[in-house]
């Protein structure tokens, strides 16, 4: 059984930055994993709307009890976060290790309070996350490929600038040309992978991260 661990601001931190994180995938051949090992792993357990494909990374250090929650497009570290005062805070993002399951990034979402989250604990949800893992294992990819929330089919195409300690989002037109990119989120979902939907992130001259780009 694959393990759910708690969120841990260490952990976090100790995730790599954008520019770490894109040399580790280039090295591995992780365009080709991504276009037919994970594309017919998602698929075939019939995950693909429910969770997406990410490439871990960090937008910036946390401190002390800080979590990253998005809300709206706008995402900012809170400092402290609990179920009773915010029950409509729910994971958006999980490493995937031998350790198990550890959520590192969050969303706020009013209207789903009291409706039924992800349950890892699910037999179905188990026996995906065990073969992720052992996947990720077998190609020397642990710590590099996770899980994000699938974002719907009719997601659009948005730009997310990281600015301080607050990444922001807002639309992009789908045919902007931008350099020094690095895709980091993928879904395969028929009917987003058909339009290659997929999260592109974009940094700056030192290689950290500057924004993410959701195209579909």
């Amino acid at each position: 059984m694959v393990a759910v661990q708690n969120y841990s601001v260490a952990n976090y931190n100790a995730i790599p930055d954008l520019h770490v994180a894109k040399h580790r995938f280039e090295e591995i051949g992780g365009e080709k994993l991504v276009e037919e090992t994970f594309l017919e792993l998602f698929r075939r357990h019939g995950v693909d709307k429910t969770f997406g494909l990410s490439m871990v990374h960090r937008h910036f250090e946390l401190n002390g009890e800080e979590r990253l929650v998005e809300f709206r497009g706008t995402a900012v570290p809170w400092e402290k976060v609990d179920e009773l005062n915010n029950p409509g805070i729910t994971a958006a993002n999980w490493e995937v290790t031998p350790e198990g399951i550890r959520p590192y990034e969050f969303k706020l979402d009013p209207a789903s309070v009291g409706s039924q989250g992800i349950d890892f604990n699910d037999p179905k949800i188990q026996a995906f996350a065990a073969e992720f893992l052992e996947l990720i294992q077998s190609v020397d990819a642990t710590g590099l490929f996770g899980l994000c929330v699938y974002p719907g089919d009719d997601f659009e195409t948005t730009i997310e600038t990281t600015e301080g300690r607050a990444n922001i989002t807002f639309p992009l037109k789908p045919d902007s040309k931008i350099d020094n990119t690095a895709d980091a989120a993928w879904f395969f979902s028929p009917a987003v992978w058909g339009r290659r939907g997929k999260c592109v992130c974009i940094y700056n001259l030192w290689g950290t991260h500057k924004y993410h780009m959701w195209q579909g």
